[in-house]
């Protein structure tokens, strides 16, 4: 073991703690005398630093440190700093004998004697350059990652606004003959009877050719939003409104609709044909999900802010035991505040639990060649546009209810 470290007659168990200390490798353990000359030094600081016992004990710690940091007297001002606070750490870059540099957190304690006199100072140092560079690398990535993300955004939008164009473009372009199309099939069908044998197949014509607008509607939609035009609007009104527009779709899948709306509801504000699309919307999904028939009941009501409700990812306690899985968590608005809550339900055949995740996702449908899966997505991004939220709750074979809330300003 070094010398300096040995003593003779010492203390039973002084001997075991000084071999210890020796032993470290990875800290470099050293003890000063009160003006900072080293007067000891273990087997963990030759490694370290470099410096065999014999080069370096009765040296000044300072040459240790970079002439930098020697020039701004920071060695002394450690130890100053240890001998009136009794400890001082500090991270920085030291030198080895070989002149290599590396980062090293280094704690300097004041040592005193029974009678408080200062008799010198403990010195453990670590070698922390590879947690620096490693540090630096990962400020590095994530600086190069938010440079690449901030150019891949802005990839996006430059690539949204010519995509927007682009669909923009192919819309009109299918519009028009598809309106001809339509056109001609009604004036055929206006002219001939049901009993002609082509009146069926005219019919189909006629229903796919809507279906084809309707999608190019929504792309269109959804490739570029229209800016709300927000005026005072009737909820009732909009819903009932929006119902008139279904009612072929209520008769052809033989679906019963229930509207219970609670009298004299406030206005809202909001943009009335925006609504009307949302309502529409989750009217033929909810439509779509009866194909065998069934009831589509609509309710809105005054949720005031300290009506009880569901919260965001909170799970629903009833007061009694019931079947009914959670809602899924809210999108929208993080907080319910006072607005109307609208309620469309049907009594389809439900969603799965592995899909309610995914329903608001754009171009997720369960209408696989019916559907481009964007009108949950619209109905999304229509009530969030309002300040609004929207959940939806269902379980297999008990239908689906679609929960939204629409703020009163």
């Amino acid at each position: 073991m070094n010398e300096p470290l040995k003593q003779k007659s010492l203390p039973p168990g002084e001997n075991e703690f000084r071999l210890l200390v020796d032993s470290l490798q990875d800290y470099a353990v050293a003890v000063l005398d009160p003006e900072g000359r080293i007067t000891a030094w273990n087997t963990g600081a030759a490694m370290i630093h470099g410096f065999q016992e014999e080069e370096i004990v009765g040296s000044y710690f300072q040459r240790l440190y970079t002439s930098e940091d020697q020039a701004k007297s920071l060695p002394q001002h450690a130890l100053r700093q240890a001998a009136a606070d009794g400890r001082y750490e500090e991270e920085g870059w030291r030198v080895r004998k070989d002149g290599v540099l590396f980062w090293a957190n280094a704690l300097i304690t004041a040592l005193r004697d029974r009678q408080g006199r200062l008799t010198g100072f403990g010195m453990v140092t670590r070698d922390l350059t590879l947690q620096k560079r490693e540090k630096e690398a990962s400020r590095r990535s994530e600086h190069e990652l938010r440079h690449q993300a901030r150019h891949f955004e802005e990839q996006l939008i430059a690539s949204g606004e010519s995509l927007a164009g682009i669909i923009a473009s192919m819309a009109h372009e299918f519009n028009n003959p598809l309106g001809i199309v339509r056109g001609f099939t009604q004036d055929i069908l206006s002219e001939i009877g049901p009993s002609d044998p082509r009146y069926r197949a005219l019919q189909i014509i006629d229903e796919e050719t809507r279906r084809c607008e309707k999608i190019i509607r929504d792309v269109s939609d959804y490739a570029s939003p229209k800016g709300a035009a927000v005026c005072s609007v009737s909820v009732a009104h909009v819903i009932e409104k929006s119902l008139e527009r279904v009612e072929s779709h209520l008769e052809k899948q033989r679906v019963t609709a229930v509207m219970d709306l609670q009298p004299d509801l406030p206005e809202i504000y909001a943009d009335p044909q925006q609504l009307e699309k949302m309502f529409v919307n989750l009217y033929l999904n909810a439509i779509d999900a009866m194909p065998e028939g069934g009831t589509l009941t609509v309710k809105a009501a005054l949720e005031s802010r300290d009506a009880p409700g569901l919260h965001r990812g909170q799970k629903q306690e009833p007061e009694e035991k019931s079947s009914s899985p959670a809602p899924l968590p809210l999108r929208g608005g993080e907080e319910k505040g006072e607005g109307v809550l609208i309620t469309v339900t049907d009594t389809g055949a439900g969603i799965e639990p592995e899909n309610l995740q995914k329903i608001f996702r754009p171009f997720f449908t369960l209408k696989k060649g019916k559907s481009l899966g964007l009108g949950l997505s619209i109905c999304e991004r229509i009530v969030k546009s309002h300040g609004g939220w929207i959940e939806v709750e269902s379980r297999p074979g008990h239908g689906a209810s679609f929960r939204i809330h629409l703020p009163l300003d």
